[in-house]
């Protein structure tokens, strides 16, 4: 990093250190996985990521690098995973909160935002990161094509409302409906991305 860290305010250098302990935990994997990217309709938009051989976990990062026309981006497809599994998915907050563009998050992931938020490093600001978004609930009958939220395992055949933050279980969803079906993610605003982290279950 080229920076001079002695100007450092106390919250930029919270950051940093978040940085740098996201890289070592998943140095590993990245320097080990298999490469993978997603084949998206939208252009300004980016879905990659690197999964462990066996499949047993992996790092996707979602990315918007220009303005999209496509108000919902869709279902979009993990490569890479192994459908017989089930992995818990995790936003990862040591890379800063990703600002959204309008459009409430997809009430499914809902849980995995409050998870991340829960789990952010003190001093880096997230804990006012979801301050003047829009909520989860405002997803339910929504018109406009929003789209449905697949069902959480356990969750009574159903997506959990996430009526408050931190108040739902992290999301867990199978490899084939991650891989094969696809997932609605964030309308992301311009330059902003986020990382989510996907560890298998026994």
């Amino acid at each position: 990093v080229e920076w001079d860290l002695t100007s450092c305010t106390p919250e930029e250098l919270a950051q940093l250190r978040a940085w740098a302990g996201l890289y070592r935990e998943a140095r590993g994997l990245l320097h080990s996985g298999v490469t993978v990217r997603a084949d998206l309709h939208d252009p300004s938009l980016v879905l990659h990521g690197v999964v462990a051989q066996d499949g047993s976990e992996a790092l996707f990062a979602l990315v918007r690098t220009t303005s999209g026309a496509a108000r919902w981006p869709g279902r979009m497809r993990l490569p890479g995973l192994d459908p017989a599994r089930r992995y818990a998915v995790r936003l990862r907050p040591e890379v800063g909160f990703a600002r959204r563009h309008q459009n409430a998050d997809p009430v499914w992931l809902a849980a995995a935002v409050g998870d991340a938020l829960e789990g952010a490093p003190s001093g880096t600001g997230l804990e006012h990161a979801t301050e003047g978004a829009p909520s989860a609930p405002a997803l339910e009958g929504a018109g406009g094509g929003a789209p449905s939220a697949p069902a959480l395992e356990g969750a009574g055949g159903g997506a959990p409302s996430a009526p408050e933050r931190h108040a739902a279980p992290t999301p867990v969803l199978t490899g084939e409906t991650l891989t094969r079906v696809g997932v609605p993610l964030p309308t992301l605003a311009v330059t902003n991305a986020l990382v989510l982290h996907l560890t298998a279950l026994p």
